[in-house]
């Protein structure tokens, strides 16, 4: 009977931490992901970039200069966009009643702040 009860217990420990085991690697797999993405993003800007610089109207350091300054543009105009998406989301999100009642208040704030 105490095997019977020890092979429970051990049976139990090995659910839960097998469950916080699977859990903590979602979250790897989704940060991985996340920083996959990030990294291809970097290396298509670095590509669009090195072909500015390629042009042959590209001759002074103020011309590679231009080019690094429309990479940046770049950039910040895809940061904007993916803002305003996830805004429009949480705004849907705040109006359907999904989200906790304190975030409604806090997206003013957040959008300021941006």
């Amino acid at each position: 009977m105490k095997t019977a009860i020890k092979a429970g217990i051990a049976g139990a420990v090995l659910v839960v931490v097998g469950a916080a085991h699977a859990e903590l690697h979602g979250e790897e797999a989704e940060d991985a992901a996340r920083d996959a993405a990030v990294r291809q993003y970097a290396a298509k800007l670095e590509a669009d970039w090195q072909q500015c610089l390629r042009k042959p109207e590209t001759i002074t350091t103020q011309d590679s200069g231009l080019c690094a300054y429309a990479m940046r543009e770049a950039a910040k105009d895809a940061v904007k966009e993916k803002y305003q998406k996830a805004l429009a989301t949480a705004k849907e999100y705040a109006d359907e009643g999904w989200l906790p009642k304190n975030v409604p208040a806090m997206m003013p704030q957040a959008q300021a702040a941006w």
